[in-house]
């Protein structure tokens, strides 16, 4: 597993980056959770995706700096700047990624697709139990 960060505005979005695989993965963890915590999916898929797993706002190494709010356009540059800054850069233009969420995640996951379902191939949502 890689650490990487990426710059955005004043803040700095701390990711993970696991897995070989062709086909880009982006995953949202839960609340109070980290990007590490999907580290597990490398052993089961990892020869088929590239899994980026983001520290979302006030959780992880992410040093969040623009208030309390994390809109959709803020997720879309981050992963836009995150792709870019991967060797996943030239795959993404063509083609979608994945979207993972738990949780949390699933509502950060869900929002992103909304608003851009033209760049999304599959969206796997979770939720607890209970």
């Amino acid at each position: 597993m890689e650490q990487k960060i990426v710059l955005y505005k004043g803040s700095q979005i701390s990711y993970c980056c696991f897995g070989s695989g062709p086909k880009p993965a982006i995953c949202f963890h839960g609340f109070g959770e980290e990007a590490s915590s999907f580290e597990f999916l490398s052993k089961y898929a990892g020869n088929q995706f590239t899994f980026y797993s983001i520290d979302l706002p006030f959780h992880g190494k992410t040093e969040w700096n623009e208030g309390l709010n994390f809109t959709t356009e803020d997720l879309q540059q981050i992963i836009e700047k995150m792709l870019n800054d991967s060797n996943h850069k030239s795959q993404t233009i063509n083609h979608k990624f994945s979207l993972l969420g738990f949780s949390l995640g699933s509502r950060i996951a869900l929002s992103y697709f909304q608003t851009n379902p033209e760049k999304v191939e599959k969206l796997v949502l979770l939720a607890p139990d209970g």
